[in-house]
């Protein structure tokens, strides 16, 4: 085949799959940059993300760059120095977004940017909510998290005065591509109309936590943790959770346990995660939410 049909028969081949690679990049694997701009806007915190050529950091054995229109369960090793020595055992979860394959970018976008406008989501706690939609996190946390105060907490965090979600939280940002003890990534799904329900109910459950009104509950350790959130947030959508076995399942509830204050008290109690008492005292405490 001489070469100009051989270059008519590339381009007809290029132009059948040019829907499927449409959003994709080309790399030169012998330099490990790409010939196109990431669409990626980057996190200032983190200088190698701002790299518009550049593939995993420039280490892909290491990390990972994952794409599609998706939603990811996401965890990290804990940033409490007794508890991030055993990331196997303990590691903090949170629910990340990106961009990268939505097929109406603006519908995304204007999402993103109405659930990050200060006048109609304020919040309690001082939070800026920066406008970012390339990556989205939301992470559960005790009150303390938000206001800085960690006198609220008890040792053992039976149940805390409140709760507070993070969004976009730095540390979770950089987490979201690194791979080794403790990151781990499930995408849930890959779908934009439940993406963008599944953002409702987070921005609607951050907005309630950071506003003084806890949900589904005070944050609590055992039964009421970040996984337990997660957990919540994809179930109000009809999405089970990838793996009841991270946290050795603690705070994390069986498939058609209700995911509300009663279903997961009384789950948690079953379960020996919370003794009768303590069960008594989270209805006594927060009947007026229930």
């Amino acid at each position: 085949m001489n070469k100009p049909l051989r270059s008519a028969a590339f381009l007809a081949i290029l132009l059948l799959f040019a829907p499927a690679v449409s959003q994709a990049r080309w790399m030169n694997p012998r330099i490990g940059r790409f010939h196109t701009m990431d669409t990626y806007a980057g996190d200032q915190q983190d200088p190698l993300s701002l790299h518009k050529y550049i593939y995993c950091h420039g280490n892909p054995v290491s990390n990972t760059d994952p794409s599609g229109r998706a939603v990811y369960v996401v965890t990290r090793p804990l940033n409490v120095p007794v508890l991030n020595r055993t990331p196997k055992l303990s590691v903090h979860v949170y629910l990340a977004f990106d961009e990268i394959g939505i097929t109406d970018y603006n519908a995304w976008h204007d999402a993103v940017v109405e659930s990050c406008n200060a006048d109609r989501h304020p919040n309690l706690f001082g939070d800026y909510y920066g406008i970012n939609a390339s990556l989205v996190t939301f992470s559960f946390h005790p009150r303390s998290v938000g206001t800085g105060n960690s006198s609220e907490n008890s040792a053992v965090n039976i149940v805390t005065p409140g709760s507070y979600v993070a969004y976009s939280d730095g540390l979770d940002l950089r987490s979201f591509n690194k791979t080794g003890s403790g990151f781990k990534q499930y995408q849930v799904v890959n779908n934009q109309a439940l993406q963008l329900r599944i953002y409702a109910s987070a921005v609607r459950s951050r907005d309630s936590n950071n506003n003084g009104t806890p949900d589904p509950a005070p944050y609590e350790s055992t039964f009421v943790n970040c996984g337990t959130w997660v957990q919540y947030i994809l179930d109000n959508n009809g999405v089970a959770f990838p793996d009841l076995t991270i946290n050795q399942g603690v705070g994390l509830y069986k498939n058609g346990t209700p995911m509300n204050r009663s279903g997961i008290a009384a789950y948690a109690l079953t379960k020996g995660w919370i003794d009768v008492k303590s069960v008594m005292q989270f209805f006594i405490d927060f009947s007026p939410l229930l």
